[in-house]
């Protein structure tokens, strides 16, 4: 028998030693550049091992072997008490020892292949405890006299592999602050050193067991499951374990354990009970489910290793936000340079080499507000109206006389209007007119790139208020020219207010209806459109 357990210690051994060279040939790679492609502007690899104890460049271990030895105790039918063991000969507790590894995905969850072998051991008791632990083998074993004393079942070398599911409870998203911190300090992190953990898991377990008279550890008669039938047996488990660990080093951990493995059965402790009644009385199993368990007790060490070229840190070790904060791009100097001088940063500067002493918009673009080639500060008529031509920055009214009938039946002079409409304009100091279609009051296209206009020079002169003067053409009735005239100066103060959040206070509002034309006596339509308007001039 120790042969064997021999051949199978060693098997084990070659076998984690070859997983652990396995890991490494697999993901050979002396210096992986995980963070090759991140932007030029983030953290470099020195500052980031300083503050985060990580290089973002190399890949972190992810892999542990662990070795843990410890005792084992039953929580079967035969046992002394609930929660107290003996530990005089034949003692409950007993050896255990085993092999685990440990594939970590983050720096929280994992996946856990174990390998425990030891054995269990379970007596009765005649004093001591409560009386139901006391009596409780003579109610399992009715046919045993006070003179045939208590028993005990052991098991032979249990072998059980299990696949877990690991949890690092300290190892989801915590210590914030600590790297808050170390921005604000500038001095390095201290690395968390201590875990606490879960597995729950999945296997199987292969022994035998019997039970043994106290007094002279003998086989007790008929303690087989099954007559013609050994005590050995295959079963499924579920263990489930509680542990922590310190970090010693980069490379080794310590740490204590405890699983509580269930079975799938109730033969671990060489009897399967059943409820029957007995003189009148019903007996029952004392764990009340007929399920044996047992409990292993271990201290573990830890051995970290990663792929070839990996760096010294175990992922289970540095806090999910290390990587994160690492790669945070640093922020780039800000130009807060004026270079030409007209009051707008080089950042934001469209035009960086205008004419000195212009005006600029907040793009620093040179203003043309008409758009005639002609800069505002040395355009002598800065919103010439295009319906005209342009010329020298100023608007040329047409040469051409159109002789038309006036409705009394007199020859009409365009050009004369139009000198008169030139003379009234020059003595106006205006900022702009729009104009509109027959009986309508919308903003046109045109309309809106004139009121932007209205809308630049009253944003950068917040305390100017503007007269804003409706007119309509001298045809219809009144009334209905009156409300057609206040129609248009409310579109008009509307969309300044809605696109440059101008408020209503700064508008003097002077609807005319038909009642102060341009063209008094418009004969065509070009002249009765000259009248359809709204004119902006600076309140005085």
């Amino acid at each position: 028998m120790k042969t064997k357990l021999n051949y199978l210690l060693l098997s084990v051994m070659c076998f984690a030693m070859a997983t652990t060279t396995l890991a490494q040939k697999v993901k050979k790679n002396s210096s992986v550049d995980v963070a090759a492609n991140s932007a030029n502007g983030t953290m470099d690899a020195k500052t980031a091992k300083k503050y985060y104890n990580v290089d973002p460049k190399k890949y972190l271990k992810d892999w542990s072997l662990t070795i843990h030895f410890g005792a084992t105790t039953p929580f079967t039918d035969i046992r002394s008490y609930d929660w107290v063991r003996q530990t005089k000969k034949p003692s409950e507790l007993q050896w255990g020892a085993g092999l685990g590894l440990t594939k970590m995905f983050n720096s929280a969850f994992g996946l856990n292949v174990d390998y425990t072998l030891g054995k269990l051991l379970g007596r009765t008791v005649e004093r001591g405890g409560f009386a139901e632990e006391r009596q409780y083998w003579k109610q399992l074993f009715p046919e045993r006299t006070d003179d045939d004393g208590p028993v005990y079942f052991k098991t032979s070398i249990f072998h059980q592999a299990s696949l877990n599911f690991y949890i690092d409870w300290l190892g989801l998203g915590t210590s914030y602050n600590k790297f808050i911190k170390s921005q604000i300090s500038g001095k390095p992190i201290k690395s968390r050193k201590f875990a606490f953990y879960t597995k729950l898991g999945v296997g199987l377990i292969r022994t035998s067991s019997q039970i043994y008279n106290v007094k002279d550890d003998k086989p007790i008669t008929n303690n087989n499951y099954l007559r013609g039938f050994t005590n050995k047996f295959t079963e499924v488990v579920f263990p489930l374990g509680f542990g922590m660990k310190f970090k010693v080093t980069k490379a080794f951990d310590i740490g204590l354990e405890g699983t509580f493995t269930f079975t799938n059965s109730d033969k671990l402790d060489a009897f399967q009970f059943q409820s029957r009644v007995d003189g009148g009385r019903t007996v029952n199993s004392l764990s009340k489910i007929n399920r044996d368990a047992y409990a292993y007790m271990n201290v573990n060490f830890s051995y970290k290793f990663g792929r070839i070229g990996s760096q010294k840190e175990h992922v289970e070790w540095v806090n999910p936000l290390a990587f994160i904060m690492a790669n945070v791009p640093k922020p780039k100097e800000v130009n807060l340079k004026d270079t030409d001088g007209d009051g707008v940063l080089d950042i934001l500067d469209k035009e960086p080499t205008p004419v000195a002493g212009l005006a600029v918009d907040s793009h620093g673009v040179t203003l043309d507000s008409d758009k005639d080639g002609c800069p505002d500060s040395k355009d002598p008529e800065p919103f010439s109206s295009p319906a005209f031509p342009i010329v020298d920055c100023k608007n040329v009214l047409p040469d051409a006389v159109t002789k038309v009938e006036t409705p009394k039946g007199v020859p009409y002079d365009d050009e004369a209007v139009s000198k008169k409409i030139q003379k009234v304009e020059d003595n106006v100091w205006k900022l702009t007119s729009i104009y509109y279609d027959v009986n309508k009051a919308n903003i046109t296209k045109y309309s809106s790139e004139e009121l932007n206009k209205v809308g630049l020079v009253m944003s950068t002169n917040p305390d100017l208020k503007v007269n804003v003067k409706g007119n309509t053409d001298v045809r219809g009735s009144s009334e209905f020219n009156q409300k057609l005239s206040e129609n248009r100066v409310n579109a008009a103060i509307k969309y300044l207010k809605d696109h440059y959040g101008i408020t209503e206070d700064r508008f003097i509002k002077l609807p005319m209806g038909k009642s102060d034309p341009l063209v008094k006596d418009a004969a065509n339509e070009n002249q009765h459109q000259s009248n359809r308007r709204v004119d902006f001039s600076p309140a005085r």
